[in-house]
């Protein structure tokens, strides 16, 4: 599956089209895209590891960066052996679509499921839940974070010949979380992506 624009008629949160949503996994990951290219598209932001760094530092300000956070850890689940699909599935529901979850995602009615799916996990148990998250965060955070204080401040950094906003990023357990510095005094922590590890690039200042 690749990504491309979503084409389908539903509206936010729309469960339709379901096979039409964009998975970074298959595409793999592009090297930093420039900055106003983030705007063009959602579907074009999610292909730049950079660009999801700074949209999760927006999603943290606005508390909603959980379903950034479900969206990766979908990606990720129909990468992982089957032997492992069980456990991770279980994780996934846990900490997202449970009654208790840690982290809720915003999801409806019809798109819940309950937990005697965990038993027979499949590689795809999971996207109508990941399509509406993504359509959330496409048709609502997505259009704010282009006209916010921080896209704008990526902006000016790139047409000025400056570096962004400082990104710190080091290891904690086998996640990658990190801090943006310079915006609002703001910092950013999220997760690794698929399969990805920490490398040195311009835009990262190593620490741990």
């Amino acid at each position: 599956i690749c990504i491309s624009e979503l084409n389908s008629s539903g509206a936010r949160g729309s469960s339709h089209s379901v096979h039409s949503l964009p998975g970074a996994q298959s595409a793999g990951y592009t090297a930093q895209l420039p900055v106003a290219s983030w705007a063009e598209s959602f579907e074009t932001l999610l292909q730049d590891r950079v660009a999801v760094t700074y949209f999760t530092e927006f999603l943290k300000k606005e508390f909603s960066a959980e379903n950034v956070y479900f969206w990766q850890a979908c990606e990720r689940f129909q990468q992982i052996p089957a032997r492992n699909t069980q456990q991770e599935a279980r994780r996934i529901y846990e900490e997202f679509l449970s009654s208790h979850a840690v982290s809720p995602v915003n999801i409806d009615r019809q798109a819940w499921i309950g937990e005697e799916m965990l038993a027979t996990p499949t590689p795809d148990m999971f996207r109508v839940q990941q399509l509406q998250i993504f359509n959330l965060m496409k048709f609502d955070s997505y259009a704010r974070f282009v006209k916010s204080p921080l896209f704008q401040a990526c902006m000016r950094a790139e047409n000025e010949g400056q570096p962004l906003p400082d990104i710190k990023v080091y290891l904690v357990g086998n996640e990658q979380v990190g801090t943006v510095l310079g915006w609002e005094g703001k910092s950013w922590a999220g997760q690794g992506w698929p399969g990805d590890s920490i490398r040195s690039q311009p835009w990262t200042h190593l620490t741990e």
